[in-house]
C-alpha cells in the first residue's frame, strides 16, 4: 500500500503535465481531423491505443490508475482521464 501512495504522490507532482497531455489527446480525437484532410491518421491513433490497451494486463493497470488518481484528490485528472477511455471506448 505503500508504494502505491508513492506512486500517487509521484502522480500529483506532475498532475499538471499529465492533465495537459490528456486534454490534448482528447482535443486531437474530438477533432474532425480524418474528414478535413482526408487521411485516417486520427482513427488509426484511437485504433492503436485501444488495441494496446484492451488486454487483461492493460485493464487491470488502467483500473489501477483510476486508484491512484483518487489517491491524489485531483478529480480534474480524473475526469480527464475517465473521459479518455470512454472516448477510447475501453470503459
Amino acid at each position: 500500500m505503500d508504494s502505491l501512495k508513492s506512486f500517487a504522490t509521484s502522480v500529483k507532482s506532475y498532475s499538471n503535465y499529465f492533465s495537459m497531455v490528456l486534454v490534448y489527446l482528447l482535443i486531437f480525437l474530438m477533432l474532425p481531423v480524418d474528414s478535413m484532410l482526408n487521411t485516417n491518421l486520427q482513427s488509426q491513433v484511437k485504433s492503436t491505443l485501444s488495441h494496446v490497451l484492451s488486454n487483461y494486463i492493460a485493464k487491470v493497470f488502467l483500473a489501477g490508475l483510476v486508484y491512484v488518481i483518487w489517491l491524489t484528490k485531483d478529480a480534474m485528472l480524473l475526469i480527464l482521464y475517465l473521459c479518455l477511455l470512454n472516448k477510447l471506448g475501453l470503459y
